[in-house]
């Protein structure tokens, strides 16, 4: 139930990563290849997130070129072998957005597309905390605000058996972790969410434009293709695609972030 780094608790962040080492570990033997392999894995997923999405959205070809991408961009292949969360909210953290402008876009779908957010949300929290809720429900927000005519799916977008689910497993999850380790949800919520992104005692310090030259180089070497497709809709607003818009503040809001 709790993890642990260098044989001592670990409750800072949540478990999933380490979940998955352990059974790699588990599967294949204790080894540098075992304990990278769930991150290989997570970038196979977050490829083929990347390319339903393109696929449906826009058509197989675009899909297609979106899988290999992602893949080949410098950030996205370096944190497919450095251990640490980011992989994996990262992928949760696009299928869940998949799955929401599924169920946004296409009503019909939102029983199973709305199910599947919510699931995908779990493990990205299971990641990485509460950005699973934040970041994709201000994005939803953004969206009804933006395009009234999305908001005839956030109905069975919001309240279908995912809901459930997500709460029997999160909660369930925070009851046995702090039953296990009494002032676990304070030290997980409060100082390592709020404190940690609000002031500077755990030494998160440094200039806002630290981010831009990580995405400059991340994005490498799509970064002359990647920067307009983002930029272009948000400036040019009414003239643009209602689908490029709606990717655009997902990637934009959470850059700002």
């Amino acid at each position: 139930l709790t993890p642990s780094l260098n044989y001592v608790d670990y409750v800072e962040k949540p478990p999933l990563i380490y979940w998955l080492g352990m059974i790699s570990y588990r599967l294949f033997g204790v080894s540098e290849a075992a304990a990278r392999l769930p991150l290989a894995v997570l970038a196979v997923i977050g490829m083929l997130g990347a390319g339903w999405l393109g696929g449906w959205l826009y058509g197989p070809r675009v899909g297609l070129y979106a899988l290999v991408m992602l893949g080949t961009c410098a950030q996205f292949f370096g944190l497919s072998h450095i251990i640490t969360p980011d992989m994996a909210v990262s992928v949760w953290l696009l299928w869940t957005t998949a799955f929401i402008l599924r169920a946004l876009r296409r009503p019909e779908d939102a029983a199973w597309a709305g199910g599947g957010a919510w699931l995908c949300a779990v493990l990205a929290f299971f990641s990485k905390g509460l950005i699973a809720l934040v970041f994709p429900g201000a994005w939803a927000t953004a969206l009804l605000l933006f395009f009234p005519n999305l908001r005839r799916g956030l109905k069975p977008l919001i309240f279908n058996w995912g809901l459930l689910a997500f709460v029997v497993i999160v909660g369930g999850w925070f009851a046995a972790m702090e039953a296990a380790n009494p002032g676990f949800c304070h030290v997980f919520i409060v100082e390592h969410h709020f404190q940690r992104y609000l002031t500077a005692k755990y030494n998160r310090i440094g200039g806002w434009w630290f981010f831009i030259p990580v995405e400059i180089v991340g994005t490498l070497p799509w970064t002359p293709l990647v920067l307009p497709a983002v930029l272009a809709p948000l400036f040019r607003w009414s003239r643009a695609d209602a689908r490029d818009r709606q990717l655009a503040l997902w990637a934009a809001g959470v850059f700002v972030f």
